[in-house]
């Protein structure tokens, strides 16, 4: 039996984990792909508690689980793939999206939720504005990894319940 099977196990268990299911490596724009991992998670949540607490709950545990995935498995991909803020590692694009339901929670109608609510957060991701760039500057941390996705779905959140509550 190869000694090695353990640690060849544990090498693609954290680049399936990393890319979400291979997500990262669909070919071009890695981090959209990412972000779209994160929509039957939130449509689950929506249509499944109808209490805003318990979907707001929901998401908050999923955000959680990604973080902490992220957290195990961002080490060892940056190690295998010698980049500091690998494109393939999307979890953060994960985690960035599933912030945008969080702060909405139940207020808005799922159409609005996904498809704005994407297009801000994606938005907001590529574009870097000031709060995202202070976290984007964090090169190869884990804050600097995944908080300009946090941040970029922060913006994305208020920014819909901002338009929600004009129209």
């Amino acid at each position: 039996m190869n000694c090695n099977f353990g640690k060849t196990v544990s090498k693609s268990l954290s680049i399936l984990a990393a890319s979400a299911g291979g997500a990262g490596f669909l070919p071009r724009m890695p981090g959209t792909w990412g972000t779209a991992v994160a929509i039957p998670i939130v449509v689950w949540g929506y249509e499944t508690f109808k209490s805003p607490a318990a979907f707001r709950f929901f998401i908050l545990t999923w955000l959680l689980l990604v973080c902490l995935i992220s957290a195990l498995v961002l080490p060892e991909v940056q190690k295998l793939w010698k980049e500091t803020d690998p494109t393939r590692f999307v979890l953060d694009e994960v985690a960035g999206f599933l912030v945008v339901p969080l702060i909405t929670g139940d207020k808005l109608h799922i159409s609005v939720l996904l498809i704005p609510g994407f297009l801000l957060f994606r938005l907001f991701d590529i574009s870097k504005p000031p709060g995202v760039r202070h976290f984007d500057r964090m090169k190869g941390t884990f804050c600097g990894v995944m908080g300009d996705d946090i941040v970029s779905g922060l913006y994305a959140g208020f920014i819909l319940l901002i338009l929600g509550k004009l129209i």
